[in-house]
């Protein structure tokens, strides 16, 4: 018997979907059991952890934003020191959330922002910063960041910043 078997895993903001075989996967499910009608077969997928990027100069900023993750997010982390260590880690898919500070040294955020832009930004970007004036945050929106959290990083507000986004935590 032959199996059609279409089965799904979805990002929480990524609507990425590729194509195997005769199956369609869109990357990321919470817990998929489907079983086949054509072959009893039973299919179990695992939630995938969401790549994000935290990217500071200061390896004390990462550790503290880092400690503000809600418990509950399946993440698989990555640091970067400046935008160049960013962008790398970008292109090679451990982006789907950035954290992104500001003012870095050799690339700054503004730097990897027009970056993104340029290359078609799909990541979703929170930038983190102790510069909070309106025009660094209207500066960096128009640059295509979707948040901006003022440092230190409050638990309480990092966690509303990502459900107000739809992140499934």
């Amino acid at each position: 018997m032959k199996c059609d078997l279409e089965f799904y895993q979805t990002l929480p903001f990524l609507s990425h979907i590729q194509q195997i075989g005769r199956g369609v996967v869109q990357n990321r499910v919470s817990d998929l059991k489907k079983i086949c009608q054509n072959c009893c077969i039973t299919i179990s997928m695992k939630p995938m952890s969401t790549p994000i990027l935290v990217v500071d100069d200061s390896a004390m900023a990462r550790k503290m934003l880092i400690k503000s993750l809600p418990a509950s997010w399946d993440v698989e982390i990555t640091q970067a020191g400046n935008g160049h260590e960013a962008l790398h880690a970008y292109r090679a898919g451990k982006a789907d959330v950035m954290f992104l500070d500001l003012t870095m040294p050799e690339m700054d955020g503004y730097q990897v922002l027009e970056t993104l832009q340029k290359e078609g930004l799909n990541s979703f970007v929170i930038v983190v910063s102790a510069d909070i004036q309106p025009i660094a945050q209207e500066r960096a929106k128009k640059l295509g960041a979707l948040a901006f959290v003022k440092k230190p990083v409050s638990p309480g507000i990092l966690e509303s910043v990502l459900k107000e986004y739809g992140v499934e935590l």
